[in-house]
């Protein structure tokens, strides 16, 4: 791929099967943004993109993108220098920033390790000014820090949807890292619409679920609903550092240790004090799912049905919220139910 040239009009149709990747369409700066059409109508799909000292894939200045059925694992120097460089860089599965419409989709990122300096090592990553993120059907497990961050800053991060993922044992370096991370690491910057619905978010210790620590702006919504997060050794299933995101018809279970919740910065102990304070997830659950958890759970392959889905007699069912616009279909391909859904990503009828 060759770099943005302000005289061209972008490098339309470009496809990448079956390689390791680098699309720099375009490198922006504090003040001075890259372009979103440095490079258009971008797809990657069914590679195998693992063990770069740095990110697997890495997206800059770019509109039109689909990364589709990759395996992204492995990647990031670690802690310290390694042979392959001394001098150690960060690692993520997929990372891009400057971009309109990427869409992440069914892909297995796992193993991603940090830098040197500790940061980053996430499946996915949202990063600076980016617009219509769609995070949907993916495989997020076992990385050192997230499965998927949204990282907002020198401008808005607009518009983004994640749903019916499956989360787990993310956190495999940083044991209270969440699973799904919002956060502004930058002097400026903000979010305006987040939608996170009918995710499955699983892991064997005690930690974050999904973490909201960036200033939110605009009129977009910004909302958690439909997510099932099950913790074995309890955790804090939602933490938010503001009061703009709503939150309601979840299911949050830890089968032992206990839960506690933070909104708008503060913390509560019990789920009826959270409710009482804050109006937030008053139709929300916190009994057994029943869930299906394979063991050991898939690491180098997609998970199959029925891993991750709820038994027949599962509170989950029928116990999220109608949403528009949610895509059709689950975590497995399978047509969504016309009533109120199941709570998670694989939707029992």
């Amino acid at each position: 791929m060759a770099a943005w040239d302000p005289s061209s009009n972008g490098y339309d149709g470009q496809n990448a099967p079956n390689c390791h990747m680098n699309i720099p369409g375009g490198t922006g700066t504090n003040s001075v943004w890259a372009p979103i059409d440095g490079v258009t109508n971008v797809k990657v799909t069914n590679s195998h993109l693992y063990d770069n000292d740095a990110c697997g894939l890495q997206v800059f200045g770019a509109s039109n993108v689909l990364i589709d059925g990759n395996a992204l694992y492995s990647n990031g120097s670690g802690n310290g220098s390694n042979p392959t460089n001394p001098t150690g860089m960060n690692g993520e599965g997929a990372w891009w920033a400057d971009t309109d419409g990427v869409t992440a989709s069914h892909n297995n990122a796992y193993g991603n390790r940090v830098g040197y300096s500790g940061n980053d090592g996430s499946g996915l990553d949202a990063d600076t000014r980016t617009s219509n993120n769609l995070i949907e059907y993916n495989y997020l497990h076992d990385n050192a820090n997230y499965g998927f961050s949204l990282i907002d800053g020198y401008g808005v991060s607009e518009t983004t949807v994640v749903r019916y993922n499956v989360f787990a044992n993310n956190g495999a370096q940083y044991s209270t890292a969440p699973d799904i991370m919002v956060s502004r690491p930058y002097p400026t910057g903000s979010v305006d619409g987040l939608q996170i619905y009918n995710n499955t978010l699983y892991n064997t210790h005690g930690s974050l679920g999904i973490r909201l620590q960036s200033p939110f702006s605009g009129t977009r919504p910004n909302e958690i609903r439909n997510n099932l997060i099950f913790r074995r050794a309890g955790g804090t299933p939602v933490s938010t550092t503001t009061a703009d995101a709503t939150s309601d018809n979840n299911l949050f279970y830890a089968s032992s240790g206990s839960l506690g919740y933070v909104y708008n910065g503060t913390s509560y102990s019990t789920l009826n004090a959270y409710r009482c304070a804050t109006g937030q997830d008053q139709h929300s659950l916190t009994s057994n799912p029943s869930l299906s958890i394979p063991s050991p759970l898939p690491g180098a392959s997609m998970p199959t049905s029925p891993s991750f889905s709820v038994g027949t007699s599962s509170p989950a069912i029928g116990a999220g919220t109608i949403l528009a616009n949610n895509g059709g279909i689950d975590f497995y391909g399978a047509a969504l139910p016309t009533g109120t859904p199941t709570i998670g990503a694989v939707l029992r009828h």
